[in-house]
């Protein structure tokens, strides 16, 4: 389980990413993550609030780990 300090104040150190589809995310999640989907990181950007200095953590399940780099990349170049 993913835990955060402050968590119970609403404040986050950091944002666990899920970078699945939302079908998978609705089914297959680390509780406290946030979904942005590669493909959708414009849309979803929002979710991250906006305190630029928090760590991101995305994460894939199986193989396509590859699909988790990609987001990362996303979201850094969304500024």
């Amino acid at each position: 389980m993913c835990s955060f300090s402050g968590e119970e104040k609403g404040e986050k150190d950091f944002y666990l990413v899920n970078t699945l589809d939302e079908m998978i995310f609705r089914n297959m999640s680390i509780p406290g993550s946030v979904n942005i989907p590669l493909g959708k990181v414009k849309q979803n950007i929002h979710k991250l609030g906006n305190d630029f200095d928090k760590l991101i953590v995305p994460y894939w399940m199986g193989y396509r780990w590859v699909f988790a780099y990609k987001t990362a990349v996303a979201i850094k170049e969304s500024g």
